[in-house]
């Protein structure tokens, strides 16, 4: 009951905080079906992202092949981790980071297609056990156009992607992080 109380909650203080993004978040269609995923999942006791109100994060910044054109920097990654626990305190949960590598995939870093999952399963490889994986990269889109500025690929999820343009600008990565929680 305790976790069906944090995600109302968190359900509606999202309804009520408009973050200023300069890009918009993926397109999302909350439907019945996903709604009842959401609640399934809430439902879960032993929730390998849920303990005693801890979640755990995990960080990616991806570069291209080369290492050159890095998404994000180690400073950012700080900033934005300080923002999700800011934004979350209220809620009483509280973040873990485990931690941040790199990923040298020009591909990943430039042309994830936000809309076909066959594209964003490239992302699964490197999907980090019990956390939700955070993987900042450069452009984000409808076939790596660039148009978002931030996707979690499904509600709930565990993973979610945010674009250069939108890292320490606003609460796009609490944004899709409340996605990933349902």
């Amino acid at each position: 009951k305790k976790i069906i109380c944090l995600l109302l909650i968190l359900s509606i203080t999202l309804l009520f905080v408009k973050a200023q993004l300069p890009l918009q978040c993926g397109k999302y269609i909350i439907n019945e079906a996903a709604e009842q995923r959401a609640q399934l999942f809430a439902k879960q006791k032993n929730s390998p992202l849920i303990v005693n109100n801890m979640i755990r994060v995990y960080f990616y910044i991806v570069a291209n092949d080369d290492g050159t054109m890095p998404a994000a920097t180690p400073a950012q990654i700080e900033n934005e981790f300080r923002q999700i626990v800011d934004d979350y305190a209220s809620d009483n949960l509280c973040f873990a980071n485990m931690g941040f590598r790199y990923i040298n995939s020009t591909n990943i870093n430039f042309n994830i297609n936000c809309d076909n999952p066959a594209s964003y399963n490239a992302l699964n490889p490197w999907l980090v056990p019990n956390c939700i994986t955070i993987f900042f990269q450069r452009a984000l889109g409808a076939n790596g156009g660039g148009s978002y500025g931030g996707n979690a690929y499904s509600i709930p999820n565990t993973f979610c992607s945010v674009a250069t343009g939108n890292i320490n600008s606003g609460r796009t990565t609490s944004h899709e992080v409340g996605h990933c929680l349902g």
